[in-house]
């Protein structure tokens, strides 16, 4: 029962690993890979989670700049 009470879920992060299989498989224009793609990735999957009335993903945090 568990598994079936998580699916909801876990439908959610199936969503955000496909886009980024879509985004490879189609070698979309513009900027291949890294914080595009992820955000692209978490707003579709944060699209599906807001259908089905779940928690939404936080975005990422930015990747701190260090001084040198």
């Amino acid at each position: 029962g568990a598994l079936l009470d998580d699916l909801p879920e876990l439908e959610a992060v199936l969503i955000h690993e496909l886009t980024h299989w879509w985004q490879v498989r189609s070698r979309r224009a513009g900027p291949h890979g890294g914080q595009a793609w992820e955000d692209e990735a978490r707003a579709f999957e944060n699209s599906w989670r807001r259908e089905r009335h779940l928690r939404l993903r936080p975005p990422l945090p930015l990747p701190s700049r260090r001084r040198s």
